[in-house]
């Protein structure tokens, strides 16, 4: 009977064995499980954050964009309205300029200076001669003395 009890016992433990590897197997593939599930779990929340920050250096780029052409359309504007105003006071300087001369020539004092003009056969006052005759004088007398001129520089071909 001890024997009997002894085999039950030693069937009992080994059955208990059998069933504390199992158990223990399954501890096992579960721990397993566990860390595989713990290191998707990480990789996962690292590549949302990856995703999050991907998402936001677009939105930034997005934004840092839509602030460039923002600034370019304000300085093109402003570019636009300075010269608006510059031709605004070219064209109020013109207006006035012409108002100057419209007025200047509305109220412009026209005067006449006689101007006498020698007449070449009328007598002169002082010498009883005309210009006409004063003026062929000394035509004929600068022509005697640029002849004597040439003259004189001419060399002489008799020697």
């Amino acid at each position: 009977m001890n024997e009997l009890r002894n085999s039950k016992s030693d069937d009992q433990l080994e059955e208990l064995l059998l069933l504390t590897e199992q158990m223990q197997e399954e501890l096992d593939q579960k721990d397993r499980t566990i860390r595989e599930l713990k290191s998707a779990a990480r990789r996962i929340a690292d590549l949302e954050r990856e995703v999050k920050q991907r998402e936001q250096s677009r939105e930034h780029s997005s934004l840092k964009e839509r602030l460039e052409e923002n600034k370019r359309i304000i300085a093109e504007r402003e570019r636009e309205n300075a010269r608006c105003k510059h031709d605004r006071g070219m064209s109020d300087k013109l207006r006035q300029a012409e108002q100057e001369r419209d007025y200047a020539l509305s109220h412009q004092k026209k005067v006449e200076i006689p101007v006498e003009k020698p007449v070449l056969y009328q007598k002169c006052g002082n010498c009883n001669q005309t210009a006409y005759l004063k003026a062929r004088k000394g035509m004929i007398r600068r022509e005697k003395n640029w002849q004597a001129d040439i003259k004189q520089k001419q060399p002489c071909m008799k020697h």
